[in-house]
Order: structure tokens, then C-alpha cells, then sequence
């Protein structure tokens, strides 16, 4: 005869000679024949492939589920890693822009350093031609003055000798005896007309 346990109904005990043999500790047990034995594996061993084929569907599900997880996470690192890659772009375009800027900013500020030496060579340059036109000018007046001077100094040389000519030719002509006659009698006209005017 066997018996099925209380705890476990996959636990069955049998023995021919002695059936409370080994059990001493349970209850009573339920005597069972032989095909019920079979009847019980059965249901069991039924028992076992429906919780194994569960099992192995929950195995399969939670592995599907990690797989789907892990590709779940595959996309999140993936998409950070893309994030991170446009960051750096981001980055990489903002630094690229701050250089241009700066190449910009030191284009214009050489430009603006040129202008002023230009504008500063322009305003020597005039100064330099005010400066030589004043020169010129003073130089110029200066000539003129000096030419001024020369025509007076001439005229004044042209004068005195007209003069000086005329006297030395008054005196030649009073030296000559035929004159001196006529002189002395002009002399004496002259004279007695200032008398008779006064």
C-alpha cells in the first residue's frame, strides 16, 4: 500500500508489511491502490510540464521584457550619445562663431588703426602743404618786397642821375661863354620877376 503525505502531494510513502512504517510523524495517512497512485503521478507530472511550460513562458516574457529593456536603454544611450554628439556640435559651431567673431573684431580694429595712420599721414601731409604754402607765400611776399625795393632803389639811382646829368649839363652849358651871357640875363630876369611879384 502507499500513501500521499499531507505537505506534498508529490510525496508518497509504500510499504507492504508495515503501513504506518516511516510516517510516524504525519497523520493518518489515506490508503490509496496503485492505479490512483498512477492517476495522481499523472495529474503531477501534468502538473509539472503546465508549471514548467509557465515557468518557461515567464522566462521567455521576462527575457523578452530585458530585451526590450536593454533595447530600450541601447536607444536612451544612443540618443544621449546622439544629444551629446549635437552638444558638442553646438559647441564646436559656437567657438567656431566666437573665432570669426574675434578674426572680425581684430579685422576692424587693423581697418580702423589704417584709417587713422591714413587720416593722420592725410593730416600731416596738409600741414606740410599749408607749412610749404606759407613758405612760399612769405617767400613770395618777401620777393615782391625786395623787388618793391629794387624798383624804388632804381628809380630813385634813375633819378639822381637824370638829376645829376641835368646838373653837370646846366654846368657845362653855363661854363661855355656864349651861355653865360644868356644865363646871366635870365638870372637877372628871373629875378627882377620875383622882385615885381613881391
Amino acid at each position: 500500500m502507499c500513501w500521499r503525505t499531507r505537505h506534498d502531494n508529490a510525496s508518497f510513502v509504500c510499504s507492504a508489511s508495515d503501513p504506518g512504517r516511516n510516517v510516524s510523524h504525519l497523520r493518518k495517512p489515506k490508503a490509496y491502490s496503485v492505479g490512483e497512485v498512477f492517476k495522481e503521478a499523472d495529474k503531477y507530472k501534468q502538473e509539472i510540464i503546465l508549471r514548467n511550460k509557465y515557468e518557461v513562458e515567464e522566462d521567455e516574457e521576462e527575457e523578452e521584457e530585458e530585451e526590450e529593456e536593454e533595447e530600450e536603454e541601447e536607444e536612451e544611450e544612443e540618443e544621449e550619445e546622439e544629444e551629446e554628439e549635437e552638444e558638442e556640435e553646438e559647441e564646436e559651431e559656437e567657438e567656431e562663431e566666437e573665432e570669426e567673431e574675434e578674426e572680425e573684431e581684430e579685422e576692424e580694429e587693423e581697418e580702423e588703426e589704417e584709417e587713422e595712420e591714413e587720416e593722420e599721414e592725410e593730416e600731416q601731409q596738409q600741414q606740410q602743404q599749408e607749412e610749404e604754402e606759407e613758405e612760399e607765400e612769405e617767400e613770395e611776399e618777401e620777393e615782391e618786397e625786395e623787388e618793391e625795393e629794387e624798383t624804388i632803389a632804381i628809380k630813385q639811382m634813375k633819378s639822381k642821375l637824370e638829376l645829376e646829368q641835368q646838373r653837370t649839363m646846366i654846368k657845362r652849358w653855363q661854363e661855355k661863354p656864349r651861355h653865360a651871357k644868356y644865363w646871366a640875363k635870365l638870372n637877372g630876369k628871373e629875378t627882377d620877376r620875383e622882385n615885381s611879384q613881391q
